[in-house]
């Protein structure tokens, strides 16, 4: 979505600073000297055009776990052309119900949505165990 698209046009650095993505980092990285690198990286990536493409999307031959929150600024239309790319969003009584789930989780945002671990487990286990 536009506002997503375009959130990192105004962010600095220092917005960051003792955030949850500070605090992960400090836990995985070699040399926490590195931190302002990394989110420089970081801004670099989002600027450039993301895009897996569909044929490439609708090649991948194992079961896929799609978790969005239903406030987290992705589209819902395109979650669910990725969706339909893996094979699912189908009448499962009329055909073979496809490996792949989606979830949208209510009242969730993209950074809150991330800090729920128990309820990202729970689908993440379900999900594994089908």
């Amino acid at each position: 979505m536009p506002i997503v698209n375009n959130a990192f046009e105004d962010f600095k650095p220092e917005y960051f600073d003792n955030s949850p993505l500070q605090i992960a980092y400090n836990i995985v990285a070699p040399d926490k000297t590195k931190w302002g690198k990394f989110l420089q990286q970081m801004f670099e990536f989002a600027e450039k055009p993301f895009n897996c493409g569909d044929a490439n999307i609708a090649k991948i031959p194992v079961p896929t776990l799609l978790i969005s929150g239903d406030n987290d600024g992705l589209d819902k239309v395109e979650l669910m052309k990725t969706y339909q790319l893996l094979g699912s969003g189908i009448t499962a009584d009329m055909q073979t119900m496809s490996k792949s789930h989606l979830v949208i989780v209510p009242s969730q945002g993209h950074v809150n949505l991330m800090m729920q671990t128990k309820t990202i487990l729970e689908y993440l286990h379900s999900f594994l165990n089908e």
